[in-house]
């Protein structure tokens, strides 16, 4: 429709109008040929039969005419306003002759399609309702579970302690998985940003139709279509957390092909030269006090980001994220001044560039963009698609690391539309083998199982290189990128896998840390991979083999050592306690290995002798 149609000039109101003027038209003979070769009539209620209260003449006469040659006539209507009983009272006073079951209206419909047609998980199949007390009553028939709606808890102004209840889920109902919307006459913020949280945890949105125009009393208002835009899924990719120890070995091995106690080394040298801050921390959080502006200023210098941190500087700064983690003795790892890449040695060089640039990220808005996913049921298959558009990069402008890109553009379809494919294929496909571990996904595994502190995690990883249990051998492939999933539904967890732990920000894919971010680098790379040895294999077999009720072959031991350890630190138990119950429990474990060692001496003959 065109714009000017819109503006309420009744100049081209009419002009509008006259287009579907059919008066004399079609020739008689064109009705009698529709008339006979038709048995089911779909007849428009709303500014066809009547507008307002105001039956339209001849109406009922020539529904009476179709009924008694026999034709069958369905009503059908976008309004969701209204259930089928409201319309048939409708009917019923205007003296036209139906029953419920010969209205088709949007709310029905889609009650429908929740009910029979949309899988919905079974622990969550309530409806969110954006709409009137139509959409309810045909809900409510199709025996499907809602909230919202009518309900008059909603229909107020936002108030400050419901933004605080949205975000932590408390006002949410755990059973919502469907958002549906309709036309509501008293949507407001509120309805509005409960919705937007149902869908930022996943529900399925529905609209009853996607008009965003009402026609009503010769002019033009919002239209149920208009209630869903300010609902078009909005995503974000979430700025990165304060660096922490783990968080910056995990990235050198990743991203700068440095190993965990080469980047650890190569920090300390930074640290000693004041460059950056003491790079041995748990604390992911920056405190209120620290003056971060500051520390951004001093990086304008920059040839590189400079820019970047002036921009910051002049009014697009944010406060970084809040992890959960404070060791109450080190702040995040951050630059402390700017320096120069002529006084750095390579290696250094590209380590603090990666601080500088974490900071000045974690100083910046998160990246925003709209994501678009479908559903398609191709006979008795479903197929999906997933759009997005990026419409501010923001922190991804200077963490040259991640990547988050636009997806190629999905067709604008519409809730129910049926379509015929140009093509369809069937291909035959093959999974793959997992791939071997890289130092950044064993890094992450050790902090997932509690082994080892962010001071002692590269060591045991050097430990089990220098006794020949695994080699870190040069796997040739592309550089390691970030993922360019958005996130839609909450930020990246915030916490690690126990107390005193960065976070794994949430971009992995089960705590595998190899594939972050992309070097500021580019092209291939040298990926290097850990390969258990002959005797590492041995070993473990062997240990598995023995079937301990404590497994020298899993990490639990270590595990429960460590979180011991921790206790003593925190006050919670005492050193001869500790040592008295490890002294036992490995004298234990010491004894029964030796009385099964036989189990450990064939595994050791099989795979490194045989």
């Amino acid at each position: 429709m065109s714009s000017k149609y819109l503006s309420g000039d009744k100049a081209a109101l009419q002009e509008f109008l006259n287009k579907f003027d059919v008066r004399d038209y079609p020739p008689p003979s064109h009705s009698m040929t529709l008339l006979t070769s038709s048995q089911t009539f779909l007849i428009d209620c709303d500014g066809v039969l009547w507008s307002g209260d105001h039956l339209f003449d001849g109406v009922p006469e020539a529904i009476d005419y179709l009924h008694s040659q026999g034709k069958r006539t369905i009503f059908v209507t976008n309004n969701s306003t209204k259930s089928r009983a409201d319309y048939h009272k409708k009917f019923q006073k205007l003296s036209i002759k139906c029953t419920p079951e010969d209205v088709f209206g949007s709310a029905y419909s889609a009650s429908i399609y929740i009910s029979r047609i949309l899988r919905r998980p079974a622990d969550k199949p309530k409806v969110f309702v954006l709409g009137e007390s139509g959409i309810e009553d045909e809900l409510r028939a199709e025996n499907v579970p809602f909230v919202g709606g009518t309900d008059p808890r909603l229909r107020r102004d936002i108030e400050p302690a419901d933004f605080d209840a949205l975000a932590d889920g408390s006002a949410l109902d755990p059973e919502v998985g469907v958002v549906l919307a309709g036309l509501d006459f008293h949507v407001n913020y509120l309805k509005l940003a409960t919705a937007y949280q149902y869908l930022r945890r996943g529900a399925v949105f529905l609209a009853t139709n996607c008009d965003s125009t009402l026609p009503m009393n010769g002019s033009f208002f919002p239209g149920a279509g208009s209630v869903g835009v300010p609902l078009e899924k909005p995503t974000r990719k979430w700025k990165p957390l304060p660096l922490t120890t783990v968080e910056l070995q995990k990235a050198a091995t990743r991203l700068l092909r440095m190993s965990g106690q080469q980047a650890m080394s190569v920090a300390e040298d930074l640290y000693n030269k004041g460059f950056i801050s003491y790079p041995r921390t748990e604390t992911d959080r920056f405190d209120k006090e620290i003056n971060l502006r500051n520390l951004v200023q001093k990086q304008t210098q920059s040839d590189a980001w400079g820019q970047y941190a002036q921009d910051l500087l002049s009014g697009s700064f944010s406060q970084p994220r809040q992890g959960r983690h404070d060791d109450k003795a080190h702040p995040p790892i951050h630059p402390v001044t700017f320096a120069s890449p002529s006084v750095l040695t390579h290696d250094a060089k590209r380590l603090y560039e990666y601080i500088v640039r974490r900071f000045l990220a974690c100083c910046s808005d998160d990246a925003k963009g709209v994501s678009t996913n479908v559903e398609i049921l191709y006979g008795e298959e479903s197929f999906h698609a997933h759009g997005l558009h990026v419409l501010e990069r923001n922190y991804l402008d200077v963490f040259v690391y991640e990547k988050w890109n636009d997806t190629t553009e999905l067709p604008k379809f519409r809730v129910g539309e049926v379509f015929q494919p140009t093509e369809a294929m069937l291909t035959d496909g093959k999974t793959s083998p997992p791939s071997y571990l890289t130092e950044a996904d064993l890094i992450a595994l050790m902090d997932i199982n509690g082994i080892g502190t962010d001071a002692t995690m590269a060591e045991h990883i050097q430990k089990i290189q220098d006794r020949e249990y695994a080699a870190l051998i040069d796997q040739t492939g592309p550089a390691a990128q970030d993922d360019d999933d958005d996130e839609v539904e909450s930020p990246p967890a915030r916490g690690g896998g126990r107390g005193g732990r960065g976070s794994r920000g949430g971009r992995g894919r089960g705590g595998r840390g190899g594939r972050g971010g992309a070097s500021s680098s580019g092209g291939r790379g040298r990926l290097k991979v850990f390969v258990p040895t002959k005797l590492g294999m041995a070993l473990i077999v062997g240990f598995d083999r023995m079937e301990l009720e404590t497994s020298l072959g899993k990490p639990f031991l270590r595990k429960e050592m460590e979180a011991q350890m921790k206790a003593i630190c925190e006050g919670r138990a005492s050193k001869a306690e500790v040592l008295q119950q490890n002294i036992g429990q490995y004298r234990q474990v010491f004894a029964l290995t030796q009385e099964k060692m036989n189990t450990l001496k064939e595994a050791c003959r099989e795979f490194i002798f045989a």
